[in-house]
C-alpha cells in the first residue's frame, strides 16, 4: 500500500514539473476567436434587425459586419493587453 502511494506521489511530482504553457496559448486563441466571432455576430444581427424594422438598404448589414470586425479587434487588443500586463 505504501509503495502505491509513493508511486502516485512521484507521478504527481512529474506532472507538476512538466511545462503546460501550450494549453494557455490554445485557450488564448480560443478566447480571441470567441471575442471576434461574437462581436461580428452581434453587430450583424443588430444591423439585420434594423434593416428589417426600418426598411433601409441592405448595405447596413455590411456596415454591421465591418463595425463588428473593428469592435472585435478592439476587444482582442484589450484581452491581449490584459494578459501581457498580468504575465509580466
Amino acid at each position: 500500500m505504501k509503495s502505491n502511494d509513493l508511486q502516485k506521489q512521484q507521478l504527481l511530482n512529474e506532472m507538476r514539473d512538466k511545462d503546460y504553457s501550450f494549453i494557455k496559448y490554445i485557450s488564448l486563441v480560443g478566447q480571441l476567436g470567441l471575442v471576434m466571432i461574437s462581436s461580428i455576430l452581434v453587430w450583424f444581427l443588430l444591423a439585420r434587425y434594423l434593416t428589417g424594422v426600418l426598411g433601409i438598404s441592405d448595405i447596413w448589414q455590411v456596415a454591421g459586419i465591418i463595425l463588428g470586425v473593428f469592435t472585435g479587434m478592439l476587444g482582442s487588443y484589450k484581452l491581449l493587453k490584459k494578459i501581457v500586463t498580468t504575465s509580466e
